[in-house]
């Protein structure tokens, strides 16, 4: 008897790489990728003049997520409510959130606010706030 070695057998493994690649690319061609969409907000046209200083209501949002109008703290329907008899003026709302207060009370802040110009049938206009010169 002699003793010989044996091979095993084995799968070629040369191509497999190739394959994997190409199936990427594949996936990566045809995959259609959905873009986040944020908070849609119409912006006022850039070359629009400051007017001069008019009454502005403010509203607050804390750092626990409590809102206040004019620092009265108010539920959002209140806040709602507030917005929609102060717009019917034709004055602007100005919203600030403490660094610190979670995003859900912004948005339903923002929403209340909305939703305030909308129930006199004014639509709203967002704008960003301008750095101090």
């Amino acid at each position: 008897m002699s003793s010989r070695s044996r091979t095993m057998p084995s799968i070629p493994t040369a191509s497999m790489s190739d394959v994997a690649f190409l199936l990427l690319v594949f996936f990566l061609v045809v995959t259609a990728f959905r873009e986040d969409i944020g908070l849609r907000t119409d912006l006022p046209p850039l070359t629009e003049q400051r007017e001069g200083v008019r009454e502005i209501l403010h509203v607050q949002i804390s750092a626990s997520g409590e809102m206040a109008v004019e620092g009265e703290p108010l539920a959002p329907e209140a806040v709602r409510e507030r917005v929609s008899t102060f717009a019917a003026g034709g004055g602007p709302v100005e919203v600030k959130s403490h660094r610190l207060a979670p995003y859900a009370a912004y948005v339903g802040a923002l929403d209340a606010v909305l939703q305030g110009h909308r129930d006199i049938g004014a639509t709203p206009r967002l704008s960003l706030p301008q750095p101090a010169e």
